[in-house]
């Protein structure tokens, strides 16, 4: 990797203009979200008997900004699939029936996040042409 001043660092964030490192964190954050719910959908399919896929179809990820900076957001349910959390975190149900964790979207936000260091790498290095 190339080696270069704080001066030309600078320089090289200049020449992205306002908010340029912030837009390609972001595009790096929505690709890395839609590989965090292509894994979620695929362990949701893989760990459970599914029988009608509503579970697998409301598995959605956001990337949304925050006072903290930007945010990647998977999530699982609405309101007919109202059993994704404990699905997710296992439980006991109302009637005492204990149902195991199954971790699927928490694996599937690992797995994609195994990734997102070098998806970074490549994307700053192209964005400040670090050669």
């Amino acid at each position: 990797m190339a080696t270069m001043s704080i001066r030309e660092f600078r320089e090289r964030l200049a020449k992205l203009g306002a908010g340029g490192a912030t837009t390609v964190l972001r595009r790096v954050l929505a690709e890395t979200a839609l590989d965090a719910e292509a894994e979620g959908k695929l362990n949701a399919t893989s760990r459970m008997n599914v029988i009608t896929g509503r579970l697998r179809g409301s598995i959605r990820s956001k990337v949304t900004q925050s006072p903290g900076g930007l945010e990647l957001r998977l999530r699982a349910g609405n309101r007919s699939v109202r059993y994704a959390r404990i699905q997710e975190l296992g439980g006991v149900t109302w009637n005492g029936g204990v149902i195991r964790p199954k971790f699927y979207l928490r694996d599937g936000l690992d797995a994609a996040g195994r990734r997102l260091p070098g998806r970074l790498e490549t994307a700053l290095t192209d964005a400040l042409r670090l050669d």
